[in-house]
């Protein structure tokens, strides 16, 4: 069965086991449509719990979620 679309998705900054390109590439060959990343962003204080990335992975967050789309679309 293909699915359109899965909007729960969580990166290596927050609690994911692997890459950001494995995700996507798994995404892709399962049929979905589209996905989404939904990880929880850093609180007022880093280590707010274990579920959360730090404030200072933010950036490199962003950064490693644009080029997985790049990826993810060839």
């Amino acid at each position: 069965m293909l699915w359109p679309a899965d909007y729960h998705m969580h990166t290596r900054f927050a609690f994911m086991r692997g890459g950001t390109e494995r995700v996507c590439g798994r995404a892709v060959a399962m049929g979905l449509t589209e996905i989404g990343f939904s990880d929880h962003s850093p609180m007022r204080k880093d280590n707010f719990d274990e579920w959360r990335m730090n404030s200072d992975k933010l950036s490199e967050y962003v950064e490693n979620v644009g080029k997985a789309r790049g990826i993810s679309r060839n």
